[in-house]
C-alpha cells in the first residue's frame, strides 16, 4: 500500500497522539499509587500531566480533523463540511470525542490537585501542635518541608503517608484516565470482532498497563533527580514490584487479543502480521531494560547514582514511543487478512 498523502501523515499524527495521550492517562495512575512518596517532585510531575493531557488534546484534535481529508482521498478533505461532518458522526469520531473528555478530565484533576499534598498534611500539623517540629519521628508520614530535621526524617522514612487516599482532584483524573484509555475499544478491528466484549476488555487491560508504565517513566526521573536518594531509591523498589505482576499482563492481553484478531498463522507473513513481531521484539527489548532497571540501576539510586538509571529510563521511553509508532503505522495503513 502507498504511504503517501493523508494516509502518511495521519499514521504520524497517530503515532504522536497515542504517545502522548497514553503518558497523559498514566500520569494519574502513578500519582495514585505513588504520589505519596514522591514530595519534593510530585508538583512537577503534576505540572507534567497536564502539559501532556493538552498536547494530546491538540494532536488528537489534528489526527480528527485529519480523518475528513483520509475519505476524500486528498487534503482537500480538511476543509469540507460535509467531509469533516461525516467523520464525526463515523466511528472514529465517538473515539475523538472520548479523547478529548478524557483529557479535558485529566487536565482538570491535574490542576486541581493541591501543589503538595505531602506539604499540606505538614502544615496542618503544624498548625495544630506547636511541638510537632521537636518530634520528627511521629511526624515522619507529614514530611515537613519547612525545616532540615523534617526533611531529614522524610528520607528515612518515605513510605509515612501510605495509607492516604488519592485526592478527589486525581481521582477526576483517574476518570478521564480510563476514558481515554477505553477510547480505543469504539473503533478499528475490536470494535467490529465478533467477540467483542472479550476484544474490548483485553485492549483495555494492555493498553491500561501500557499506560501505567509509559506514564511512571518521566516521574520516576524527576524522583532519581530530585528526591533524597533513600526516597528515590525506596520508589523504584516499590515501582518495580508493581510492574513485575503487571507488566506481563501486557503480553498475556496481546496475545488473547492476537488470537481473536489473526484469521490463521500465515498472517504473520503479511505486514500486519510483521509488525506485530516487531512490536514482539520491542517488548522483549523493554522487559530487558526494564530488569537492569529493577536489579542494577534503581538500587544504586539508593546510594546517589542515579545517572545510568535515568539513561536507561530515557531509552525506555523511546523504546515504548517506537512500539507505539509501529502500532499506528500497523493500525493505519494494514489489517490482518485471511490467508
Amino acid at each position: 500500500m502507498m504511504m503517501d498523502g493523508p494516509d502518511a501523515l495521519s499514521a504520524a499524527l497517530r503515532a504522536v497522539s497515542f504517545a502522548l495521550l497514553l503518558n497523559a492517562a498514566g500520569t494519574p495512575i502513578f500519582i495514585a499509587a505513588f504520589g505519596h512518596l514522591v514530595p519534593n517532585s510530585l508538583p512537577d510531575v503534576k505540572k507534567l500531566g497536564s502539559r501532556l493531557a493538552i498536547a494530546a488534546l491538540v494532536f488528537v484534535a489534528a489526527h480528527q480533523a485529519l480523518e475528513a481529508a483520509r475519505m476524500a482521498g486528498e487534503m482537500s478533505g480538511i476543509t469540507d463540511p460535509a467531509m469533516q461532518k461525516m467523520a464525526l458522526l463515523s466511528p472514529a469520531g465517538a473515539t475523538f470525542a472520548a479523547r478529548i473528555l478524557g483529557l479535558i478530565l485529566i487536565i482538570g484533576g491535574m490542576r486541581r490537585t493541591p501543589p503538595s499534598d505531602a506539604a499540606a498534611v505538614t502544615n496542618a500539623t503544624a498548625a495544630s501542635d506547636a511541638t510537632a517540629a521537636s518530634d520528627a519521628t511521629a511526624a515522619s508520614d507529614a514530611t515537613a518541608a519547612s525545616d532540615a530535621t523534617a526533611a531529614s526524617t522524610h528520607s528515612a522514612t518515605p513510605a509515612g503517608a501510605s495509607t492516604q487516599a488519592p485526592p478527589p482532584a486525581n481521582a477526576l483524573a483517574l476518570v478521564g484516565a480510563l476514558m481515554a484509555i477505553t477510547s480505543f475499544t469504539l473503533m478499528g478491528h475490536t470494535a467490529t470482532n465478533t467477540h467483542r466484549a472479550a476484544a474490548a476488555a483485553l485492549i483495555t487491560l494492555h493498553l491500561l498497563v501500557v499506560a501505567f508504565w509509559l506514564g511512571s517513566l518521566w516521574p520516576l526521573y524527576l524522583a532519581a533527580k530530585q528526591e533524597q536518594p533513600a526516597t528515590a531509591g525506596h520508589l523504584i523498589d516499590r515501582f518495580s514490584a508493581t510492574a513485575t505482576w503487571a507488566v506481563p499482563l501486557i503480553l498475556l492481553a496481546g496475545v488473547g487479543l492476537s488470537a481473536l484478531l489473526l484469521p490463521s498463522l500465515a498472517t504473520f507473513k503479511q505486514p500486519y502480521g510483521q509488525l506485530l513481531l516487531a512490536k514482539l521484539a520491542g517488548f522483549a527489548v523493554l522487559l530487558a531494560m526494564a530488569c537492569l532497571n529493577k536489579y542494577h540501576f534503581g538500587p544504586a539510586c539508593a546510594a546517589g547514582n542515579t545517572a545510568a538509571f535515568q539513561r536507561t529510563v530515557v531509552i525506555e521511553y523511546a523504546s515504548i514511543c517506537a512500539v507505539l509508532t509501529a502500532t499506528a503505522v500497523m493500525t493505519t495503513f494494514f489489517s490482518p487478512e485471511p490467508a
